[in-house]
């Protein structure tokens, strides 16, 4: 029974709260054990026969005799045995309820977040309007990965207790890449959110930058989601989100009007708790400005109740907002780099080589691997993630074993050369296909996206080849083992492919990756959005695709691919002649393949609702998304037509000024989009610079 109770015990992941609580029962466990011990030898020796023979049973007898004599040294033992068993059941009853009071914590935990975000009672229309980006997920994901007790230096240090009670309080959360800011920083809004219990008229929002995900990158995904969030928690209804509402019902809401609702709805508490994390995943040369602005605009707020709380890494643009226009003193900054992380670390290790299933058969060596990984982590939670994985991979003898951990990766960086070139030969070519997609799509892709995405053959004859699919997410984690991350728990439609880390995107992104063996991963954002735009016209062209009754069904990256083509090739840089003269094969429409792009998606609206009636000429399209190059051809081909045709010259200005479209003509849509050269070339061939504008309003383009 002591052995099973031993067992649990070592298996069992302890709170670092837990800890006195841990030694206290094993050592009521080693008492027992030590007095049953004593018990057992006394009753040995009662018993034990020194031999045969007269002489023997006698020195039997006597001891059996002289029984008496000893009874109250073994009503001793009984009693000291029973006082320990009782201290040990009082022991484990307080652990568990403990256990208890930790999952019913954790429920509750998890119940508030949802019925404080979750937005129910907000208006479908409301939420169709604003789009506000779901902070909960990257929530949930964080918070998956915290480890029991750890993080609890920071939440329950003099630093986070002083900005939950401090007026208008800022705490600037720092550290490098991998060493688990957005772990902390989940543990950060669920003691935000027990602080709440205390009073309901607190507000809490969060927001987290995602690197991975272009609709939560900028200042105003993150003002609609805590707009959002905070309309939620008042009574009154919503009505400051209706109003916004109301102002501007047929376009997102521009960035001060966001500010000005975002301030409104902080007065509207007593005291409202902002988290935001991870500002550096913001892009710096896209977004960071404007979004490190709107965090200027909103200190600038004289609100004793408004708490600001940021993660990030330092770098040096944040740094310089947030000292010198946040003005964040030295006591309102914290640096992840101390002690405490270490100790973090060092439960971390302690219960994954415990809980792996996959690391039992290295059980007699768990303590020379939790010395080599503690010792070398220096802070950095993602890189002791990696090596859990090699280890979980490898297989073989101690010896083998020693070389893995002798020859540990000293940084990230060199880490993820590693993984990269122990990637199988046959499959570094589909690897680098995943990464590409991964690290410059415009939205998350789903698996079934993503394996269309690698079955397109780009080259002399760009093809989709169905015998290139992968067999589902099991086999993309496969070949990217460790740099990448799927949902499990929904099923290949659903479920979306991201890649594993920040730090992963950077280093490929990176220059160093480019001086290293594993260069032939590295990813060149022009280039690669050249190569997404190639495989996305290649998916659309596919005559079979232009053939399918149902090609969002039978064609997964159909939908992805008529979305998001031209915003690639916009992207592609200088060297994209042949992803342009792709689009416009698209554009001549030879077999049908444009009017089966427009009607996968309407590009000319922002919902891509499906068109009634006819569809817009291809001029008009190349007019709306600023493709000069396929304009000019598409002008040249029809005034060439024309006069083999033997059209008049009306004629031909009718091919350029034809109505339809939610701009009702080419020249409105390339004025009305600010193409200046789209809407040279089109005054060029006749376009009526009076032409009226429909659906949208029209400004004059007189002069352009």
């Amino acid at each position: 029974m002591l052995k099973i109770l031993r067992r649990q015990l070592t298996d069992r992941k302890f709170r670092a709260e837990e800890q006195d609580l841990l030694k206290n029962i094993e050592g009521l466990i080693e008492a027992c054990e030590e007095s049953i011990y004593e018990l057992q030898t006394r009753v040995e020796k009662f018993k034990e026969s020194s031999g045969d023979g007269l002489q023997a049973a006698a020195r039997t007898a006597t001891r059996q005799l002289a029984y008496p004599f000893k009874q109250s040294t073994l009503r001793k033992l009984d009693a000291d045995i029973d006082e320990i068993v009782s201290h040990l059941s009082l022991a484990l009853q307080v652990l568990q309820a403990k256990d208890i009071c930790n999952v019913q914590n954790d429920t509750e935990d998890a119940k508030a977040l949802l019925n404080l975000v979750r937005a129910d009672q907000i208006s479908s229309t409301i939420h169709e309007w604003l789009k506000s980006p779901d902070a909960t997920i990257n929530y949930n994901e964080a918070y998956k990965k915290k480890h029991p007790g750890t993080g609890l230096w920071f939440v329950k240090g003099s630093s986070f207790s002083a900005w939950l009670v401090k007026p208008k309080s800022f705490l600037w959360l720092n550290g490098f890449a991998g060493c688990g800011k957005s772990v902390l920083c989940s543990t950060a809004i669920q003691y935000a959110l027990r602080h709440r219990r205390s009073n309901p008229r607190i507000g809490i929002a969060f927001f987290f930058f995602t690197f991975n995900d272009n609709s939560k990158q900028d200042a105003s995904a993150m003002l609609r989601a805590l707009v959002l969030q905070l309309s939620s928690q008042l009574n009154d209804n919503y009505g400051l989100l209706s109003r916004l509402h109301d102002s501007y019902r047929n376009a997102t809401p521009p960035d001060q009007a966001l500010v000005d609702c975002l301030h409104q709805l902080v007065r509207a508490f007593e005291h409202v708790y902002i988290i935001l994390d991870a500002l550096d995943e913001s892009p710096r040369n896209k977004y960071r400005g404007a979004m490190l602005q709107a965090l200027v605009d909103i200190w600038a707020w004289s609100e004793p109740g408004f708490h600001l709380l940021v993660t990030s890494r330092d770098e040096t643009d944040i740094r310089e907002v947030l000292r010198e226009e946040l003005y964040a003193s030295s006591d309102e900054v914290v640096s992840i780099k101390n002690d405490s992380v270490d100790s973090d670390i060092a439960s971390y290790v302690s219960g994954y080589l415990k809980g792996s299933r996959k690391l039992r058969r290295w059980e007699k060596y768990h303590d020379q691997i939790e010395k080599a990984l503690i010792e070398r982590a220096d802070g950095v939670f993602r890189w002791v993630e990696c090596q859990f994985m090699a280890l979980e991979s490898r297989s073989g003898s101690k010896r083998q074993l020693d070389v893995l951990l002798a020859s540990l990766p000293r940084s990230l960086d060199k880490t993820y050369e590693r993984m990269l070139l122990n990637i199988d030969e046959e499959s570094v070519e589909d690897v680098r296909r995943i990464l590409t997609l991964l690290c410059c799509a415009k939205r998350p892709l789903t698996v079934l996206e993503l394996i269309d995405g690698v079955a397109v053959e780009l080259g002399d004859d760009p093809q989709l080849n169905l015998d290139g699919r992968l067999l589902g997410k099991d086999e993309i984690c496969r070949v990217c083992p460790g740099l990448i991350e799927v949902d499990a728990q929904l099923d290949d439609e659903t479920a979306t492919v991201r890649i594993a880390h920040f730090s992963v995107q950077e280093y490929l992104e990176s220059r160093r990756i480019v001086d290293s063996k594993a260069a032939t991963f590295s990813v060149r954002r022009p280039e690669a959005h050249t190569e997404i735009a190639c495989i996305c016209l290649t998916y659309l062209l596919e005559p079979a695709l232009s053939m399918s009754r149902y090609p969002k069904r039978e064609y997964p990256l159909a939908l992805y691919a008529a979305q998001t083509w031209h915003e690639h090739l916009r992207d592609g840089g200088e060297n994209t002649h042949y992803a342009k003269q792709q689009a416009l094969r698209l554009f001549q429409n030879t077999g049908g393949e444009f009017e089966n792009w427009v009607t996968i998606w309407n590009v000319d609206n922002s919902h891509g609702v499906k068109l009634c009636g006819r569809v817009p000429s291809p001029v008009y399209y190349a007019s709306l998304l600023g493709l000069d190059l396929v304009l000019s051809k598409l002008l040249y081909e029809n005034l060439s037509g024309a006069a083999c045709s033997g059209l008049t010259v009306s004629e031909v200005s009718g091919l350029v000024n034809a109505q339809g479209g939610d701009y009702r003509n080419a020249l409105q849509a390339a004025s009305l989009r600010d193409h200046e050269k789209i809407v040279q070339l089109l005054l060029e061939r006749n376009a009526g610079a009076n032409a009226q504008g429909g659906g949208r309003e029209a400004r004059a383009v007189e002069g352009s």
